[in-house]
């Protein structure tokens, strides 16, 4: 999913699978709600399918109240795909766009706070950086914030940013940002208390870029911007520091991160397909990685 994730696309020859040209999102439904039939796919091949998932929709759920989600809308889209499941475990290449409060005065900086699991009362689930409080085993974390453009939201000192996470903890970028004291514009989270955050109508937090190496092909996708005024009047930007379309080609020219020392680079779905059963821990281990990378809203 490009808020991000890439699936397996098919079982070979006949899987429904188009070419990596036919897949381009609609920058006009960056903003929509998302349901069952208004799946984005960004990028298409026979062996690899990368989705743009919608801010309000989950990965998966097993609660009532949650009507969509990313896997209902993945078979409904793709019902003779046999196993609309997800990749994961592999080096990726990622970026995300969010509105910061604040005006964040150097134009780059690494941001290097150790982060881990808060045990405080009342924050059970979420994440801290070490030397908070109750912070438990902190975990050395990574990354990479650029200014895009200075502005107002809704009246208020915002700024754009680009933010390339090098390690994949949970909650990372936004906790990095909390921790620079520029939260993320509508983090209900890590975000301002007194109501500051409940005005915006989401986390004005979104996946850009990804790219995935592969020894089948070059998996790479790119989504619209949705911070513009054309789709969210309350965004105001009034001094651009870095044009996008620079980093994002700056992005494509970078060499793909050194494969992990655990394991291989990822092959095709058919020679990597498992031949028992996924168990409960894999499946376990699946879901919290995704977690710690797909931006899931907080329950």
């Amino acid at each position: 999913m490009l808020e991000h994730g890439i699936a397996r696309a098919g079982s070979g020859p006949g899987s429904g699978i188009g070419s990596p040209d036919d897949a381009a999102p609609a920058v006009g439904s960056a903003m929509e709600p998302g349901s069952v039939e208004n799946l984005s796919i960004v990028y298409r091949s026979q062996d690899f399918l990368v989705v743009n998932k919608h801010w309000d929709v989950r990965i998966d759920s097993k609660t009532w109240r949650e009507t969509v989600t990313l896997q209902k809308q993945l078979r409904y889209r793709f019902p003779e795909l046999a196993d609309p499941d997800t990749y994961y475990g592999f080096r990726v290449t990622k970026a995300y766009l969010a509105l910061v409060r604040g005006h964040v005065q150097e134009s780059r900086m690494t941001i290097s706070y150790a982060i881990g699991k808060s045990s405080a009362e009342g924050r059970s689930h979420t994440m801290c950086i070490e030397g908070t409080p109750g912070c438990e085993n902190p975990k050395p974390s990574l990354t990479e914030l650029m200014v895009l453009e200075h502005g107002l939201y809704s009246g208020d000192p915002v700024s754009k940013v680009l933010l390339q996470p090098l390690t994949g903890r949970t909650h990372q970028l936004r906790v990095h940002c909390s921790a620079q004291g520029h939260p993320v514009v509508g983090d209900l989270t890590y975000g301002r208390g007194g109501g500051w955050e409940e005005q915006p109508f989401r986390m004005m937090l979104h996946a850009l870029y990804l790219r995935v190496p592969t020894d089948v092909e070059r998996v790479e996708a790119c989504t619209p911007d949705p911070f513009v005024p054309a789709l969210d009047a309350c965004w105001s930007p009034h001094t651009l520091v870095r044009p996008l379309n620079q980093l994002i080609l700056a992005l494509r020219a970078a060499p793909d991160p050194e494969p992990a020392a655990s394991g291989p680079r990822p092959h095709s779905p058919e020679a990597t397909r498992p031949t028992a059963p996924e168990t409960e821990a894999q499946r376990a281990s699946c879901l919290q990685w995704l977690l710690e990378w797909a931006l899931e809203p907080d329950s």
